[in-house]
This record gives C-alpha cells, sequence and structure tokens, in this order.
C-alpha cells in the first residue's frame, strides 16, 4: 500500500476537485443570472437575493480550496493510505465505464438528448406558467365603482347594494363570507388615514367582498362577469378592480391598479382626447 505524506495528499485532492466545484457553482449563479435583466417588483426581489446568493457561494468556494484544507492538514492525521478493492472503488470504476461508453456514442447520446427534450418541451412547455408572480385565486375582491359626479350619496349606496347582490348571485349567497364597503366621501371625524381608503366624492364607492374557496366561480371571471352587467346594474358607473389581499397589494407597491398607461403628447389639449381614446379601446 503507497502512503503518501498528507500535505500531498490535501494538495492532490484539492486539484482534482477544484474544477468540478467551480462548474456546479457557476450552474447555480447561471439561475440567477435573469434576475439583473428584470424590472419593476421582480427585479428589486430577486436583485438582492442573487447578489446574495452569488457573494456567499464564491466566499465557501474559496474558503474551500484554502482555509478547508490547510485546517485538514493542521488537524489531520499523519500520513494518508490509499486501497483499492472497496465498494466506493467498484462504484467509481463502473461510473467510469459508463461515462467512456457514453463519450464513444456521443453523437447518438446527443441526438436522443435533443429528441427527449424536445419532446418533454412540446408536450409540457404549454402548460408551464409564464409569469414570475402567477396571480393567485385568494377569494377576496376589491371594487371601486365611481358614479357620474355629482350622485347623492342614498343613489351611489343603493347602487353599491346592487352590486353586492349580484355579486352574492354570481357566486352564491352561501359562498359569500363577509362583505365591506364604504360609500361617499370620509368626513373629519372619520378615523381613517386617506391613504389607505380614499374616494372623490359622494359618487364613489369601495366595496371589498370575501369569498370561500369551493365556490364554482373564480374571481376573474367574476370580474368579468361585473364588467359585462354593470351597465344594467348602474347605466353610466365606471368599475375597476383593485388589489385585495396582502401579497397583491405588497406586489404592486401600493398602485391601486397594476396597470399604468402614460399617455405624453407634445400639445397639452391633445392629453385629453387621447387618454379618452386609450380609456375606450382597453374597456
Amino acid at each position: 500500500m503507497p502512503v503518501i505524506v498528507l500535505p500531498r495528499a490535501v494538495v492532490d485532492a484539492v486539484s482534482e476537485v477544484a474544477v468540478p466545484m467551480m462548474l456546479a457553482m457557476l450552474c447555480i449563479l447561471a439561475v440567477f443570472a435573469p434576475s439583473f435583466l428584470m424590472v419593476g417588483v421582480g427585479r428589486a426581489l430577486f436583485v438582492p437575493l442573487a447578489l446574495s446568493v452569488g457573494f456567499a457561494m464564491a466566499a465557501s468556494y474559496v474558503l474551500a480550496l484554502t482555509f478547508v484544507p490547510i485546517l485538514y492538514t493542521w488537524i489531520g492525521g499523519e500520513h494518508h493510505g490509499s486501497r483499492e478493492g472497496g465498494v466506493f472503488d467498484r462504484i467509481r470504476n463502473g461510473y467510469g465505464g459508463l461515462v467512456s461508453t457514453f463519450v464513444r456514442l456521443r453523437w447518438v447520446v446527443l441526438a436522443v438528448y435533443l429528441v427527449i427534450s424536445g419532446a418533454v418541451v412540446y408536450v409540457v412547455g404549454g402548460a408551464l406558467g409564464t409569469e414570475i408572480f402567477p396571480s393567485a385565486d385568494s377569494g377576496q375582491i376589491q371594487v371601486r365603482l365611481r358614479a357620474p359626479t355629482g350622485t347623492r350619496v342614498e343613489r351611489t349606496e343603493a347602487m353599491a347594494l346592487k352590486v353586492l347582490d349580484s355579486i352574492a348571485q354570481d357566486v352564491g349567497p352561501d359562498n359569500v363570507v363577509a362583505s365591506l364597503g364604504f360609500v361617499g366621501s370620509q368626513p373629519s371625524s372619520y378615523p381613517v388615514n386617506l391613504i389607505h381608503l380614499w374616494t372623490s366624492g359622494p359618487h364613489e364607492a369601495v366595496l371589498l367582498i370575501s369569498m370561500k374557496p369551493e365556490r364554482k366561480v373564480s374571481t376573474a371571471e367574476l370580474q368579468e362577469l361585473l364588467r359585462r352587467k354593470i351597465g344594467e346594474i348602474a347605466p353610466g358607473t365606471l368599475v375597476s378592480f383593485e388589489a385585495a389581499d396582502l401579497v397583491n397589494q405588497v406586489m404592486s407597491f401600493g398602485s391601486p391598479t397594476p396597470i399604468k398607461s402614460p399617455t405624453p403628447t407634445p400639445h397639452s389639449p391633445r392629453n385629453s382626447p387621447v387618454g379618452l381614446s386609450m380609456l375606450k379601446e382597453s374597456s
């Protein structure tokens, strides 16, 4: 049995694992590379995570090749003997023979890999999500109703009650857990910060409805039903949907709506017609 001096054995071991460790680290870090091309919420969340993981793995890689071998040299035994014929050697030899076979048939292996990968992408790819933060149906919906300017608060309240009855009819009365609404403008004695609940006048109302998970109508379907029926329920009323649950509120950075469409034009008088045309096309 050959005897190898411990420092020499440590250097040989480090030289064998340095490149595989670096490749494994680069494969992991490559997953976080697209985060630097993101914008908005994704960039704010994933770039710090990518930097933290990247610096942590780089530091661990350096320590694994420098500090750990030196520490083992200090606390390890005097000599390191190598033995052959053990279980690990048999596994290593079998794996080496398998890799050698694949290398000899590399073009066949590459063709089989491409065919299998293409088939998986074709079959499974269409079912995969494309959003980083897919919207989840939390069973909560927040509706903002805007009647024509000058509408009395009594008529706005009646309109809000009709909308609540329509929602209960669509999802089923037993599937509505609770509903909360505010109609009109906030009086000076009302203990609420207007940054959290804001209405522009007696013609505006905000409704928050919580529904049971076992309902048959999803939140997105309910929103489309309300868009189509609002003209019958309350003619001349505009309806919009805001983030109701905490996750969507955080993801939208407090913005009431997830879409913002600025319409800059060279002449200010043209801003209103352009904005109205965009509103008409998007509604």
